[in-house]
C-alpha cells in the first residue's frame, strides 16, 4: 500500500532510490525493499522519508480523496505501526488543506513517538482522556482530560501516557506533517 506510493511520489520528484537513500541516511536495499512491499519500515524510518520527500507522513497511507467532507466515524483512515499499538486516526478528509486533525491512542507507558520530534507549523493538542506528559524541548508538562496545549511544533515534542488505562488525544496541526 504505502510502499507503491512512495515509489509514485519518489518518481514524480525525480529521485533515485540512491539519491532518497543518501539524503534520508537509509540504505537503498531498504528503500527498495519498501517499495516492493517486503519491508514494514519504523515510523522513523518512514519520518526521514517523508521529510526528503516534503510530504506529511500520512500521506503515505492515503488515497486521493480530495471531494471527501465528511468522515464517519467507522470510515475513519487509521494508521498502526508494526510493533506498536500507538493508534492514529485522521479525522479531516485527507491531507490536501492546510489543517490535520488526528485522534491518537496511547495504551499505559506509551509514547506517540520514540523521541521528541519537530516539524513545522503549529500545533494544539486537547486530552480527551487520561494523564499526558508532554515533552517540548526541554520541558515537561502534566496534561490532563479537558486540558489544551499550543505550541510552535518545531520544537522536538512528545506525548507519554503517564495515567492509568489508555489516553487519548486530539492533536490539531498546520500545515499537516504526518
Amino acid at each position: 500500500m504505502y510502499g507503491e506510493k512512495l515509489r509514485e511520489i519518489r518518481q514524480s520528484r525525480g529521485l533515485s532510490i540512491e539519491e532518497l537513500a543518501k539524503r534520508s541516511g537509509l540504505s537503498p536495499g531498504f528503500i527498495s525493499q519498501i517499495e516492493r512491499g517486503l519491508n514494514n519500515p519504523s515510523i522513523s524510518s518512514l519520518r526521514e522519508i517523508s521529510l526528503v520527500l516534503e510530504i506529511p507522513i500520512f500521506h503515505l497511507f492515503m488515497e486521493d480523496d480530495s471531494e471527501a467532507l465528511i468522515v464517519r466515524k467507522d470510515e475513519r483512515k487509521r494508521i498502526q505501526y508494526p510493533d506498536s499499538s500507538v493508534t492514529y486516526e485522521l479525522l479531516t478528509p485527507n491531507l490536501s488543506h492546510k489543517i490535520e486533525v488526528v485522534s491518537v491512542s496511547l495504551e499505559e507507558m506509551e509514547s506517540s513517538v520514540p523521541r521528541p520530534q519537530g516539524h513545522e507549523g503549529e500545533e494544539v493538542v486537547t486530552i480527551l482522556e487520561g494523564k499526558v506528559e508532554a515533552q517540548l524541548g526541554q520541558k515537561s508538562y502534566i496534561l490532563e482530560k479537558g486540558d489544551t496545549m499550543s505550541y510552535d511544533s518545531r520544537i522536538p515534542h512528545k506525548f507519554v501516557n503517564v495515567g492509568q488505562g489508555k489516553a487519548e488525544l486530539l492533536a490539531i496541526v498546520t500545515p499537516p506533517s504526518l
